[in-house]
């Protein structure tokens, strides 16, 4: 289902989401300050983090994609852990070292309170996206050269 599921993805950026990005560029020049208006007081967006979103988000619709996720997936991730935080859901555990570590979403009891607070379709999508397939994404991602 997750290779489905990608491949889903990739036929819709390709598809949908790449005409959208160029014709975008070509009408509209976007600087990085004009991503204010999106990542100030977003409640998705801890503060402190504004600026790390809006240099991803540039990245992304100028076609660097490499940078675009290297930014945004580990933003992303804490994003959803501060929510599921703000629900007192843990989402960090000792290992057997002691040390406090963050817990991935696949199996763990944050993937239940993703689950319960984001439903089925977007849990689905963020164990594709955030845990085993990390390394495919990113490899992916510094292929596409649209």
């Amino acid at each position: 289902m997750f290779s489905q599921a990608t491949f889903y993805r990739s036929l819709i950026a390709h598809a949908c989401i790449e005409p959208a990005r160029q014709r975008l560029l070509l009408e509209h020049p976007v600087n990085l300050g004009d991503w204010d208006a999106i990542v100030v007081d977003n409640p998705f967006i801890p503060p402190g983090r504004e600026l790390t979103f809006a240099k991803g988000l540039q990245a992304g619709l100028i076609g660097d994609f490499l940078v675009a996720a290297h930014l945004l997936i580990p933003q992303f991730e804490n994003s959803f852990r501060v929510i599921l935080a703000s629900h007192f859901i843990v989402t960090s555990k000792l290992d057997d070292d002691g040390i406090q570590r963050e817990m991935y979403f696949a199996g763990t009891p944050a993937s239940r309170g993703v689950q319960k607070n984001f439903g089925e379709n977007l849990t689905f999508d963020l164990q594709g996206l955030l845990t085993g397939e990390r390394a495919q994404i990113l490899d992916t991602v510094s292929r596409i050269r649209c």
